[in-house]
């Protein structure tokens, strides 16, 4: 029987981990489906799949975790033991907002160790999101419109991994990048390279955790996909080396923006 609860915790403080790390493996994303349907103004809701190549080498009866999450809220989904699992479907976000970017985290807990053992898991799982007309869609970027007083937009990093971009509700209702840039083209052009930038500088240059040895990482996977280089190493965290991650970043932007013709489409918008 599927069961779920809420957790928060505070934004100044570190999460208390109740679990015990030690010799766990990581499972691949692409063996969590996870599709998110919007509801709205009801709850969004989700469908849970999971390859079973995802249970190799681990006892048949450990159970199986997901958390939902933003931020500091946390919804927990017991979704039985290994042995017993099948696909789950409409289960409810309750506890979040419809706008809100929800990532998920599987987590495979050996059912005979007291210290609730990890014996897998998988964090930053991004879901398959399908809009009220039914079409899928798995942005980089989520888009949040909201009411930001004065302001056109803003970058949330609630969630360190994934940033979100809001954006002010008289501008914009767009709730994916692809509305923006179908509808709102003065804006993509003059919002998006500079928020690249950003949000490139903030995880290599800024943020004090090793991202990039993360394979998950969808904006290392988009800089190298735009450039064709791969990202430079921080081997001994010296000048050269932070210039040369500088570097990188700059040549990203400048190749996005040459793909998405950035300044013939702020001169055509211009035009009328």
């Amino acid at each position: 029987m599927l069961k779920q609860n809420v957790k928060l915790k505070s934004r100044n403080q570190k999460m208390i981990r109740r679990f015990n790390y030690t010799n766990r493996s990581r499972i691949a994303h692409s063996y969590c489906m996870i599709t998110l349907y919007d509801k709205t103004p009801q709850p969004s809701v989700f469908d849970l799949k999971i390859n079973p190549i995802a249970f190799e080498g681990i006892q048949p009866d450990s159970n199986i975790i997901l958390e939902a999450y933003r931020g500091p809220l946390i919804m927990r989904f017991e979704c039985g033991k290994i042995n017993e699992f099948q696909p789950r479907s409409n289960m409810h976000l309750n506890n979040f907002d419809p706008s809100e970017p929800v990532l998920f985290r599987l987590k495979i807990l050996d059912s005979s160790d007291p210290h609730k053992l990890i014996r897998a898991w998988a964090d930053g799982i991004r879901p398959v999101s399908i809009d009220r007309q039914g079409n899928p869609h798995k942005g980089i970027l989520p888009v949040k419109s909201m009411n930001l007083g004065d302001e056109i937009w803003q970058l949330n990093w609630d969630e360190p991994t994934r940033p979100v971009l809001c954006v002010n509700m008289k501008v914009s209702d767009a709730k994916e990048m692809t509305s923006i840039v179908k509808y709102d083209s003065d804006f993509a052009c003059l919002v998006f390279p500079d928020m690249l930038r950003t949000i490139l500088e903030q995880f290599l240059l800024y943020n004090d955790c090793d991202i990039d040895t993360l394979d998950d990482n969808e904006w290392i996977i988009f800089g190298k996909k735009i450039s064709g280089e791969e990202l430079p190493k921080l081997e001994e965290d010296t000048d050269d080396e932070r210039q040369n991650r500088s570097n990188w970043i700059e040549n990203v932007v400048t190749l996005f923006s040459q793909k998405m013709s950035i300044t013939q489409r702020y001169c055509d918008f211009k035009r009328g």
